[in-house]
């Protein structure tokens, strides 16, 4: 299996992944021809080395009408300065800033002069594009997340979410292009690091706004985030939009061969820390490892059949595992100990559940790192039916719990009996000589 591993050393914006993923070897011609597939007219790659810090880096930018959006944005920002235009996003810098909701009435009074794209036009644009099916899916999610953030922001439907032009084709190929990057670097599974929060405020056509923007901090509801002491914007709407769709865990560096590593630059410079997104690609061996929450209440007031109901909520909640330890509580009271293991998506999920079906008054909890051995789900035929075996390293096998009882209690056997038929018929039968 192909890792890829994100470091958001500074925040993440749609170019940065981009730049990484040309630093680690994706020739940007290639990208540039693959993502005409979109039918979009008009713009081009350009790629270039840079320093950021003490660490070299590629910055990609998507150029429409002979500048970036990041040029078209200082420009826009320098000229409404002095009263001369004024410009129609929601004001967050990056990707967001040119993203809006806007009643359907006063849409239509604009549509001679507004040439925007509405987050309808751009799926069905997707959907449309000569791009692998993985891609064109991955794509739209990731958009989809960006159009309902800035709905909620905006308080409107998902129907009345625009993009300014210029910021609509930055964006599309910003999203297209980190995903269809990955595609093609052949990565199987994504690992990111919790997401980078800076702090601060940003000027913007429209005022001034807190960090992280109103649509980024919107798109990292249950995702794990860490603050870091840098003042401005680091992550962009659409950075955060990316990452979110792509990453399948958050987490250090997992267990892999590094085969290539590549830095993608951003716009900004920020002092005392490089403005870069780190790319580790590798393969899998030793294992997997991850980083989820440990969740653990002391119970000493509840009945037994309550906590092991809680448990079984628990695991209903999205919990990875759970588990009940006896133990003796202050006045040595007899009490237990419920405890679950939850990613990080889970994890307000299973600690309400925690609360409302304990009724602790705490719960404590904190990050830990799994490591995971690869395995594989096979199935064999019993004279008890089918059975599902989880199997490592193509030779250690163990049953399926669940499928074993139930053909247990159909067939009215032990269920140990099924065990062993189970494990009995994924060994390989000898030839008769």
């Amino acid at each position: 299996m192909t890792l890829a591993w994100i470091d958001m050393v500074c925040g993440a914006a749609g170019d940065m992944l981009l730049g990484a993923c040309v630093d680690a070897g994706l020739k940007v011609s290639d990208l540039e021809k693959e993502l005409q597939g979109l039918g979009l007219p008009g713009w081009s790659l350009r790629a270039r080395k840079v320093r950021k810090g003490s660490i070299g880096a590629t910055k990609v930018d998507v150029v429409i009408r002979g500048r970036t959006e990041f040029e078209a944005m200082e420009a826009e920002r320098g000229a409404e300065a002095h009263g001369h235009v004024h410009a129609p996003g929601s004001g967050e810098v990056g990707a967001g800033h040119h993203a809006h909701a806007r009643p359907r009435r006063a849409a239509a009074r604009s549509r001679s002069h507004d040439h925007g794209m509405s987050l309808d036009r751009i799926l069905r644009l997707i959907a449309r594009a000569k791009l692998p099916p993985p891609v064109r899916e991955r794509a739209a999610a990731a958009f989809l997340t960006l159009g309902r953030a800035e709905a909620r922001v905006h308080r409107r439907k998902l129907s009345d979410v625009h993009f300014h032009e210029v910021g609509a084709v930055d964006s599309i190929v910003d999203l297209t292009g980190g995903v269809l990057a990955l595609h093609r670097l052949g990565v199987e599974r994504v690992v990111a690091t919790p997401f980078p929060i800076s702090h601060g405020r940003i000027r913007c056509a429209h005022g001034t706004l807190p960090v992280p923007g109103p649509a980024t901090l919107e798109i990292l509801k249950g995702a794990p985030t860490e603050p870091q002491d840098v003042e401005g914007e680091t992550l962009t709407p659409t950075g955060a939009a990316l990452i979110r769709t792509l990453a399948d865990s958050h987490g250090p560096m997992p267990a892999m061969t590094v085969r290539a590593t590549g830095y993608g630059a951003g716009d900004r410079d920020f002092p005392g820390r490089p403005n870069v997104l780190r790319l580790v690609l590798g393969d899998a061996g030793g294992g997997d490892q991850d980083e989820v929450w440990q969740l653990e209440t002391n119970l000493d007031h509840v009945a037994p059949e309550l906590v092991g109901y809680a448990m079984d909520r628990c695991f209903a909640a999205g919990a990875l595992d759970a588990w009940i330890v006896p133990a003796h509580m202050k006045k040595n009271r007899p009490g237990a100990v419920l405890s679950a293991l939850v990613a990080p998506s889970d994890l307000a999920a299973v600690e309400r559940v925690m609360f409302r079906e304990t009724r602790t008054l705490g719960i404590r909890r904190w990050r830990t790192l799994r490591r995971k051995l690869p395995r594989s789900i096979e199935t064999v035929v019993t004279p008890f039916g089918k059975i599902r075996l989880k199997v490592h390293d193509g030779r250690t096998a163990r049953p399926e719990f669940e499928d074993c009882r139930r053909a247990a209690e159909s067939k009215d056997v032990p269920l140990a009996t099924v065990y062993e038929s189970a494990l009995a018929a994924r060994t390989p039968r000898r030839s008769r000589t």
